[in-house]
């Protein structure tokens, strides 16, 4: 389902002249998984798209996290990738107030928006942890899957329980 980069590839990032080939795989891996959730009868619990300011190059995804069955209850996300990547996995924010939602936050790892708007990070290099969890073959969408998508589902239940209180 997922397209991993030959060999040939895996060197392309954020600063090599190919990079924007690199982007676009990127884009069709995430296309091609929530079509895959579709065809499933699912619905996507999230958005992803590259940040279109040129001053990113690329680098920074900007998107939402959502619950599939309540789509009312979402929440801004970025998605942040190192200068060394695909060497290093993606690093996943998600706008502020999701603290009041969510555990296993960062709150010490902040991504301030040029307006202010502030990112707690989600999902905290457990990829690079473990053998072989993260190459560089590996795209965003394989660390949606393996990484934002078991983080996002465990925290769920909680989420959907403390929205309904304060939702009342």
């Amino acid at each position: 389902m997922l397209i991993k980069f030959p060999k040939t590839l895996i060197d392309i990032g954020p600063k090599h002249p190919k990079w924007q080939e690199r982007v676009k795989i990127e884009i069709l891996n995430l296309t091609q998984y929530v079509k895959f959730l579709q065809q499933k009868g699912g619905r996507s619990w999230f958005f992803l798209a590259p940040n279109k300011n040129p001053k990113y190059k690329f680098i920074k995804w900007d998107g939402y996290l959502q619950v599939p069955a309540r789509p009312e209850i979402r929440f801004k996300m970025v998605i942040l990738l190192p200068s060394n990547y695909p060497f290093a996995c993606p690093r996943a924010f998600a706008e502020e107030s999701i603290a009041e939602y969510a555990g296993k936050i960062f709150l010490k790892n902040i991504w301030e928006e040029d307006d202010g708007e502030k990112f707690v990070m989600i999902c905290h290099d457990h990829m690079e942890t473990v053998d072989e969890a993260w190459t560089p073959d590996l795209t965003i969408a394989h660390f949606f899957i393996r990484e934002v998508y078991y983080w996002w589902a465990a925290q769920q239940n909680l989420i959907i329980d403390i929205w309904n209180k304060k939702n009342k």
